[in-house]
């Protein structure tokens, strides 16, 4: 049987070289990793019962900017909530995956359009929705769609008058399409008036946050020294701002559950931002997405006047020579490779089909993979990837029965895994 053309393209990843890190650390190697297991063991799995993508949020009446940041934000927040049954796809997944198709990238879906996008993303559910500006008015409305019956699940609708309200809006929101509350403090209501609505879990008024973070900042280039983040928390809301070399940047965000989440914007351009908060605060592991632009990463800081790599962050678990499965930086798939060097706290990983890139300890997890685990293989090496689960296991290969019917034995060079970060 042929594969039909609409499963998945496979973009190649493009053989990079990469930076040499500026900073200096290094830590212990400790561990070292097994490429399969026996049907028996214990494996990393890459099942769920489903996935979901956010699609960039319509927009209506002069809030053109804040699309893809909303979008972004409840991407996040939904990615953090606990116990869901979902992998959620990922930004640049998700942004390759519509380029790659043609596809529209806004929340305007309709059945037919549903139908399609599950099909090309594999998503069993899809968040879209679309941002209303009247007057001093801001209000987000969302709601998930089963793209197999392109039925309506859930609905949400938030509403502030401030774009100071955004990030807690955007997490209200994301909450609610899965039946959970969020309160946070408004800061202007209508007429003018400020009420301030009880937190969920609100930080003490003097915060040990507040102050500046010298910063190291990833792109598909390596890892670069970045610039001075200043925070200032009130509440549960998170105002700053950020100075690099190419200029500076305001930040907004929301505090809760030991993260922050929000959206910068300067003269350069405007994107999101995700810290969790390590040792208290004494650093931030985080990512950033620059909308305007497309670029990403991850984005390091911490107390120190040059920056430092947190124990928490490197433990030196991957000694040269560990197969594992790295996620590339490219199109954040998930792929085996071997860990060749370990310097300043990256590990320098080579992928099975020939690509390499510096890369963080959070973004290697041990090969270990069995028989029902969910694959997308590169069937025949076409360069096409497709959907299936292992069946079976000898040494280095891997027998792969794709969704459509087919099947193959194949290697581990050829495959690909979606999982959650």
């Amino acid at each position: 049987m042929k594969k039909r053309f609409i499963s998945e393209n496979r973009w190649r990843k493009t053989m990079r070289n990469p930076a040499k890190p500026l900073i200096s650390f290094f830590f212990a190697i400790l561990l070292t990793a097994l490429p399969f297991t026996d049907p028996g063991q214990t494996a990393h799995s890459a099942e769920h019962s489903g996935t979901l993508a956010v699609l960039n949020f319509d927009t209506d009446g002069g809030a053109k900017d804040l699309g893809v940041v909303i979008s972004e934000i409840i991407r996040s927040e939904i990615a953090s909530l606990a116990d869901l049954p979902f992998i959620v796809v990922d930004r640049v997944m998700l942004d390759r995956v519509m380029k790659e198709h043609e596809l529209a990238m806004t929340g305007v879906v309709d059945n037919a359009g549903a139908s399609k996008m599950g099909k090309v993303l594999f998503a069993d559910h899809l968040v879209v929705g679309k941002i209303l500006s009247l007057g001093k008015e801001i209000r987000i409305n969302a709601r998930i769609i089963e793209t197999n019956t392109a039925a309506i699940k859930k609905e949400a609708t938030e509403t502030v008058y401030t774009r100071d309200d955004l990030s807690g809006a955007a997490r209200a929101v994301a909450y609610r399409l899965f039946g959970k509350t969020y309160s946070y403090r408004k800061t202007v209501l209508p007429g003018g008036a400020v009420e301030e609505i009880p937190a969920a879990a609100k930080p003490p008024a003097s915060n040990p946050l507040n102050g500046s973070y010298t910063s190291i900042y990833t792109d598909g280039r390596g890892i670069h020294r970045g610039g001075t983040i200043h925070l200032t928390v009130t509440g549960d809301r998170v105002t700053g701002y950020t100075i690099e070399d190419i200029g500076r940047a305001e930040m907004t965000g929301i505090l809760s559950d030991g993260r922050i989440i929000g959206y910068y914007r300067g003269k350069y351009g405007y994107g999101n931002f995700t810290f969790r908060l390590v040792e208290g605060g004494k650093y931030l592991d985080g990512d950033y997405y620059q909308v305007s632009n497309g670029a990403h990463g991850d984005w390091l800081a911490s107390r120190d006047s040059s920056f430092t790599m947190p124990k928490e962050l490197f433990s030196g678990k991957w000694p040269r020579g560990s197969r594992c499965l790295s996620r590339w930086s490219g199109d954040a798939y998930w792929y085996p490779a071997t860990v060749d060097d370990v310097k300043d706290g990256l590990y320098h990983v080579n992928y099975d089909d020939g690509d390499a890139e510096w890369r963080l300890e959070k973004h290697i997890r041990e090969l270990r993979l069995k028989r029902g685990d969910r694959v997308f293989g590169n069937w025949q090496g076409k360069g096409r990837y497709y959907r299936g689960v292992i069946g079976d296991i000898k040494g280095e290969k891997l027998f792969i029965q794709y969704d459509d019917g087919d099947q193959e034995w194949t290697t581990a060079a050829k495959i690909r895994l979606m999982l959650e970060q």
